[in-house]
């Protein structure tokens, strides 16, 4: 959910919407429209951003809830998106994970990204560029994520420095280490329930 334009110009970003309830009805009328037209399960997407606009009074769980509760929309959840955001904006991003209604998010997309130190900031940067290993803090999120949800689908992204195989695989590995370790706990506490001894 982001705007990449304004009237007359394209501004060649993701950049966030305000989170206001006006905001919401007009990100609601369009989803309806498309679903309308298109027969087929919808999922919409967190982004990363830098800023968040001074009228916005809804959390990014709240207005994300609002619109798919609306909408009968899904989540793909981008799990390296709100790690960075929680990093370069200061926030829980349990407190999201929380918020969100069990079965909302139906596919998550993990990521690594790079630190960006310069003169210039006041504290490093975290960016999302797909190009490095999935950092243990998005995995530990990722953990966190799997004990309410159950997506259909995870997806490793990686849009640069693909000749960096072994880097990829181990990446596939720790992701289906976090899955399998999630799954194992799951049935041991299903297995509890109602034992006697």
């Amino acid at each position: 959910m982001a705007f990449t334009r304004v009237p007359g110009r394209d501004l060649a970003n993701l950049l966030p919407v305000p989170k206001t309830e006006a905001v919401a009805e007009q990100i609601i009328a369009k989803v309806r429209t498309v679903r309308a037209r298109l027969p087929v399960p919808f999922l919409l997407e967190n982004i990363t951003y830098l800023f968040e606009w001074p009228d916005s009074d809804m959390s990014d769980a709240e207005f994300i809830n609002l619109i798919c509760r609306e909408t009968g929309a899904g989540l793909l959840l981008d799990v390296e998106n709100l790690y960075l955001n929680s990093r370069n904006l200061g926030f829980d991003p349990r407190a999201f994970r929380y918020a969100l209604p069990e079965g909302l998010v139906q596919e998550i997309h993990v990521a690594g990204g790079v630190t960006v130190r310069k003169n210039f900031l006041e504290r490093p940067f975290f960016a999302d560029t797909h190009s490095h290993l999935v950092p243990d803090g998005v995995l530990d999120l990722l953990d966190h994520v799997l004990a309410r949800q159950t997506p259909t689908t995870i997806v490793l992204e990686r849009d640069d420095r693909l000749d960096a195989v072994d880097e990829i695989l181990d990446d596939i590995e720790r992701i289906r280490a976090r899955i399998a370790s999630r799954h194992a706990e799951n049935v041991r506490g299903y297995a509890s329930v109602g034992s006697t001894g």
